[in-house]
């Protein structure tokens, strides 16, 4: 079952082999039921890599600076 965009803010995803957290917005998937997250140079990459250790977007104040 998939979370509703109502009930989360952001994801956070910890791809391991790249050793990368991803920050990303409920804003930026949804409705999306799944993401696909690709390494640094990977140029299929572009769509959430900017969301790459995003973690400025947890700051209470971030949502005001978008």
């Amino acid at each position: 079952m998939a979370y509703k965009a109502a009930e989360i803010d952001l994801l956070i995803a910890y791809v391991l082999p790249e050793n990368d957290w991803f920050v990303i917005p409920v804003k930026a998937f949804a409705p999306r039921k799944s993401l696909r997250l690709y390494p640094k140079n990977d140029p299929r990459g572009t769509m959430y890599g900017r969301y790459r250790e995003a973690w400025w977007l947890m700051r209470e104040d971030a949502g005001a600076r978008r």
